[in-house]
């Protein structure tokens, strides 16, 4: 239900042109609504990457932030064209090519595969007109530059043109085991290039014990509208969730029970860290209230802290 909000929200900010990621200085850790506990939440998306192979040589591509889809900087030529693609009304308008099987030593999904990519995580909503579809009119093999949680790779990627898409759309072309799914309660906000979570990214390496969480919040201080943060980490075999906890300064209330300040809602670059009972290893560093993969860069300083 959250997701579909979220989903809802977002789409009326594409008609109006606009991807934003709104954060209030009294909110920079965005909540759940569902009313489970930070823990209960982090051991859901714990459960979500319970088959990610950790120990695997190569680890497999996890994507984080676009993901598997890299959408042209120049966006959509229209609103219908916007909604068309949220609702996964798309069709190959031409003969797709058949291979390669493979390339650079990763196995290959085809045209076809890289066209349900682009629907998948879609929800069309029953009772609003039907945009025209948006039609594949090319496809080739290509690579692109994408997100994974170890940092952004140039990838193998099909490049399709649509109709309605002003540019190029790159689709991850690495077939699995090397390219692992996104949890299916992630991957329409990933679709948009957004999560449900407050964490942006963490800063550590595969032998760190020790991660930053990197985030926006509210700003530093012990004066009203001041806010501190603290991070737990949960742990698996497979996985690393992360929970951000604000902690604001109690305001000072008048006896009529008003607040007696204003807070601006600003946001600000924040940090917390989090101590591991061992190295991060080939875990999964995800989002504790939402399951999404968090990009990791890599440190020297907190490799062996």
């Amino acid at each position: 239900m959250r997701a579909r909000l979220l989903l809802a929200t977002a789409l009326v900010l594409l008609c109006a042109g606009v991807i934003a990621g709104v954060t209030s200085a009294q909110g920079g850790a965005r909540q759940r609504t569902t009313g489970a506990t930070p823990a209960r939440a982090a051991r859901e998306a714990l459960a979500l990457w319970a088959r990610f192979p950790a120990n695997a040589d190569p680890r497999p591509i996890v994507g984080a932030g676009t993901g598997s889809i890299n959408l042209p900087a120049a966006g959509f030529a229209t609103g219908d064209a916007k909604i068309a693609y949220l609702e996964g009304r798309l069709r190959a308008g031409l003969r797709l090519p058949a291979g390669p099987a493979s390339t650079d030593g990763y196995q290959l999904i085809s045209a076809a595969a890289a066209i349900v990519q682009l629907r998948a995580g879609t929800h069309p909503e029953p009772g609003l007109p039907r945009p025209p579809v948006l039609v594949v009119t090319r496809a080739q093999l290509g690579s692109g530059v994408f997100g994974t949680d170890r940092g952004r790779e140039r990838l193998p990627a099909w490049v399709l043109r649509v109709t309605g898409i002003r540019g190029p759309v790159q689709v991850l072309a690495v077939a699995p085991p090397r390219q692992w799914p996104e949890p299916t309660t992630t991957r329409e906000l990933t679709k948009l290039g957004v999560h449900d979570s407050a964490e942006e990214s963490v800063t550590g390496s595969p032998t760190s014990r020790k991660l930053s969480i990197n985030f926006i919040g509210g700003p530093a201080g012990h004066r009203p509208c001041d806010f501190s943060y603290t991070a737990t980490a949960y742990a698996s075999a497979h996985a690393i969730a992360i929970v951000v906890a604000e902690h604001p300064v109690p305001e000072p209330v008048r006896p009529n029970g008003l607040a007696t300040v204003a807070c601006a809602l600003v946001g600000y670059e924040r940090s917390a860290s989090v101590r591991l009972a061992s190295a991060l290893g080939g875990r999964v560093v995800i989002a504790g209230d939402d399951g999404a993969a968090l990009p990791v860069s890599q440190s020297r300083a907190l490799a062996d802290a």
